[in-house]
């Protein structure tokens, strides 16, 4: 009855030690499958870096033709807002002496005029006068014709 007890027990004791080496076959495959997929992250991880570092790179450059094409539009919008502001000074120095000129013209016109006009009232008053005059001598005449 021992024997047969150390039987079972040397049976069972194999039972268990079977067990036991497909448990450890079992957890070495999903360890080395776990290694497997762990080494698979690692290379997907770098992977990722280095497509984030090209974005970075390519965000450098698109930022870079940005500025050097923002510096270039800035440049000629300030080249071209100078020049404007040249021809708008030209413009308003060429009015002004246009008008000028202008306006010398109209005032030496207007003196001329006032002055012909003048010679002409002057001379309209120098008649006046003398008519004035020749009616007085006559009133002055006929009063002493009358007396």
């Amino acid at each position: 009855m021992i024997d047969l007890h150390l039987t079972k027990i040397d049976h069972e004791y194999n039972n268990i030690a079977i067990w036991a080496a497909v448990l450890t076959i079992v957890f070495l495959v999903f360890s080395f499958y776990s290694i497997f997929k762990m080494d698979e992250f690692i290379q997907q991880g770098h992977q990722g870096i280095k497509d984030i570092r090209e974005l970075k790179k390519d965000g450098e450059k698109h930022i870079d033709l940005f500025m050097s094409k923002s510096k270039e539009q800035q440049d000629s919008f300030n080249s071209e807002l100078n020049s404007l502001k040249e021809n708008y000074l030209r413009e308003i120095s060429n009015l002004e002496s246009e008008n000028q000129e202008r306006m010398e013209a109209i005032r030496n016109d207007f003196v001329e005029k006032a002055n012909r006009i003048e010679k002409e009232m002057n001379g309209m008053l120098v008649s006046y006068y003398n008519l004035i005059k020749a009616a007085n001598e006559r009133l002055q005449s006929k009063k002493n014709e009358e007396e």
